[in-house]
């Protein structure tokens, strides 16, 4: 009786758990061939932000001026022997400027020079890798490239013309980030 009973409670589970019911939807028949419409459902996706993200490395733009040196009276040639122009100068890449672009747009990055006030310095900017020598660097956009490969363009800053008769500050380099 023991063993009837057991096999009649294995025989209800069977049957029970078969007899789970699975659901589709607009099944129909083709030829004795059951088919089921397959629907999908679109969802926009969204559009990335704009990050501008820039990195700027500035050399120490510290220049020196040495004034004009009249050399030596030669009294056989009544003339100074000698003679050294004035001249400005800086430590190697002290005056250089590197913008490195991280951004998922392409910028342009633009240099500008303001003197001091009370001084005649003059200064202009030349670019190693860029669009023009007028301080105006176009940057590509970094999509695509690793961080160690970022597009990046290097400008320098000299002092053209001027000159100071004691230490002090000359003017102003300024650095302006825009999106193309």
């Amino acid at each position: 009786m023991k063993k009837i009973f057991v096999i009649l409670t294995l025989t209800a589970i069977l049957l029970i758990s078969s007899a789970i019911p699975a659901f589709a939807a607009d099944i129909s028949t083709n030829n004795g061939n059951a088919q089921v419409t397959v629907n999908g459902t679109y969802v926009t996706g969204t559009t990335a932000a704009e990050v501008i993200s820039v990195d700027v490395a500035w050399g120490s733009m510290s220049f020196t001026y040495q004034d004009t040196d009249e050399g030596k009276w030669n009294d056989k040639t009544h003339k100074y022997d000698d003679v050294v122009d004035a001249y400005w100068t800086c430590a190697a890449d002290a005056n250089k400027i590197t913008v490195t672009n991280h951004s998922n747009t392409p910028v342009e990055a633009t240099l500008t020079f303001t003197k001091a006030e009370g001084t005649n310095i003059e200064g202009a900017f030349t670019e190693t890798v860029g669009t023009a020598n007028d301080g105006v660097m176009a940057l590509a956009t970094a999509v695509g490239t690793t961080y160690e490969n970022a597009p990046s363009v290097t400008a320098y800053f000299n002092v053209t013309a001027g000159k100071i008769t004691a230490n002090g500050t000359l003017g102003t380099v300024t650095l302006t980030i825009v999106n193309q």
